[in-house]
């Protein structure tokens, strides 16, 4: 009897480490891609190369692989040569919770070989689409500037060769404020038609010391309406910014024009407050 009890447990045994093993059979080893950094080519009449691409959409063989923000090390379940598109993510009006692909960058698209428990490094160059349309670009590198100033502004946009104020090149434009000339309204000279159908995004460096509102004014049939599209937070680091403006032109832009705007009013303690732009891009897909 105790042979047979014996028996059936080596039995037991035998089974189940076989069960096991083919209920998990042995992992598959991940190879790695690794993303430090990703830059931007700019031809000529595009602007300035800065960029603000956090995020990046990965595809192999056209298959998604996920969304990583950089810098990013991805693990991929695949082995020897495939295709890698890398898609340029941005955080869409500034907000981290809402990171989008952005449509005026193409995709990064290369052969790469996988090699398991293997890192392959990639630093994917992106460039503007063909075909986008560049409303205007505004690097204050020219003499005069797009903006004109409202009436009831206190002050205007002039540039700066300081070194501590401009980003890049010779010239920023400053803002400056004070306590006797504590705001400012700036608008563009020209407008624009931006038509519903398209996307249109406005790209802008800025540093600033105060609250710093930009808007659109919207030229229509029936009269003009002001809308204070965003208002960017103090920052005493030069930030890059997305902001979408293809809902207004959705809204209104088969018979309207638009004029872009920036207002502010000093509301720090500093004795001088100070509001710094540069590569003011307004770019649209059609």
């Amino acid at each position: 009897m105790r042979k047979y009890l014996f028996l059936i447990f080596v039995i037991f045994i035998i089974f189940n480490i076989t069960s096991c093993e083919w209920l998990d059979p042995a992992e598959q080893i991940p190879s790695y891609l690794q993303i430090d950094e990703v830059d931007l080519n700019v031809r000529p009449g595009e602007g300035s190369a800065s960029h603000a691409i956090n995020t990046v959409w990965v595809y192999v063989d056209g298959t998604a692989n996920g969304v990583y923000e950089l810098p990013a090390k991805v693990p991929l379940l695949y082995e020897g040569k495939h295709e890698l598109i890398i898609m340029p993510g941005i955080k869409l009006n500034g907000i981290t919770t809402t990171r989008a692909v952005y449509p005026f960058y193409d995709n990064y698209v290369t052969q790469v070989t996988f090699v398991p428990d293997s890192i392959t490094k990639v630093k994917p160059v992106f460039n503007y689409m063909d075909g986008i349309n560049f409303h205007f670009i505004e690097d204050f590198e020219t003499a005069g500037t797009i903006f004109n100033s409202s009436p009831a502004s206190d002050t205007t946009i002039i540039t700066t060769d300081n070194d501590d104020d401009v980003f890049e090149g010779v010239f920023s434009g400053i803002i400056s404020l004070t306590d006797t000339e504590d705001s400012v309204f700036i608008y563009t000279i020209n407008s624009y038609s931006l038509d519903p159908g398209f996307m249109h995004f406005l790209e802008l460096n800025y540093k600033s010391t105060e609250h710093l509102t930009i808007g659109v004014n919207v030229y229509t049939n029936t009269g003009p309406l002001t809308y204070p599209y965003i208002v960017l937070k103090p920052t005493s680091e030069w930030k890059k910014i997305y902001i979408n403006l293809t809902p207004l032109a959705t809204r209104y832009g088969a018979t309207s024009s638009f004029i872009i705007y920036f207002s502010s009013e000093k509301t720090s303690n500093n004795v001088e407050g100070k509001i710094l732009l540069d590569n003011i891009k307004l770019i649209s897909s059609q």
